[in-house]
């Protein structure tokens, strides 16, 4: 199973979200201090194929699906 990593982003006027499968760039922007909400969800490919990424977290974030 892939973790899928959702990240948020606040500017002066206005917030963004955006979702990655990798942690690559953590450490890096951990390292340059900056201040992120990290949450994470283990989605396995063929949810994503069936474009059901986003009930299956809900369901996990509500322990009603495992994580692992």
């Amino acid at each position: 199973m892939k973790k899928l990593y959702s990240v948020e982003v606040q500017g002066k006027r206005k917030k963004w979200s955006f979702n990655f499968w990798s942690e690559d760039c953590m450490e890096d922007w951990k390292a340059d201090d900056l201040k992120i909400t990290q949450l994470f969800n283990t989605v396995p490919s063929w949810v994503v194929k069936m474009r059901l990424t986003t009930i299956w977290c809900w369901l996990q974030n509500h322990y009603i699906i495992p994580l692992e």
